[in-house]
């Protein structure tokens, strides 16, 4: 990548970061910026800046509550992934989608589409997009009553995010654990997994 390429990437990683950590409308802002500086530079529609962008802001949305605009956002993602023949990419767009379908109540379509991009992340052997998508087949199978498939979900979900180094991801999978105890009325697992997500407070600050 040359000079122009490289000084994106950081605003990407920047934009993801406020994602994360809540900072939604600066993340917005910052994706704008990305957005014109990738038209300025001239890249391929299939280029990777504009994967990552593209992923980045569908997530952004994602976490404003801006459901079927992410859900449309990582549809673009997808078909740029298949026509380019982008594994990785293809899932992360699946992943998104289904997440968007889960939070909308479409959840039989979310299940199969979380399902399939596991398949693909699998394939290409990425804990993070695996972790992200364990997750969101945890909450489903949640949400229908299916606590044992919950349970193995959201456990594998926080194992991945460990793999990818992701601690707080690995965290929200352990707050949801909380609940799948309390509903077996397993209350020692239930407060054995309080105490560990409150390490990642105290670690975390």
């Amino acid at each position: 990548a040359d000079a122009s390429e490289q000084a994106i990437v950081p605003l990407i990683s920047a934009a993801e970061s406020l994602t994360v950590t809540g900072d939604l409308r600066r993340g917005q802002q910052l994706l704008d910026e990305v957005d014109r500086a990738i038209d300025e530079i001239g890249l391929r529609a299939d280029d990777e800046l504009r994967a990552d962008a593209l992923a980045t802001r569908a997530r952004n949305h994602l976490a404003m509550g801006d459901f079927e605009h992410a859900r449309k956002l990582a549809e673009r993602l997808r078909k740029m992934a298949v026509d380019n023949g982008i594994t990785r990419r293809e899932a992360e767009g699946l992943s998104i989608a289904a997440e968007s379908q889960r939070m909308q109540g479409k959840q039989q379509r979310a299940y199969a589409e979380a399902t399939e991009a596991l398949s693909l992340f699998e394939k290409v052997a990425d804990p993070r997009g695996m972790a992200q998508t364990y997750r969101t087949l945890g909450h489903v199978s949640m949400d229908a009553g299916r606590i044992d498939d919950a349970e193995q979900e959201l456990t594998r979900a926080g194992e991945c995010a460990l793999e990818a180094g992701d601690e707080l991801l690995a965290q929200a999978c352990t707050i949801r654990l909380i609940d799948v105890y309390l509903t077996r009325d397993d209350y020692a697992s239930a407060t054995a997994h309080v105490d560990k997500a409150m390490e990642v407070v105290r670690r975390h600050g």
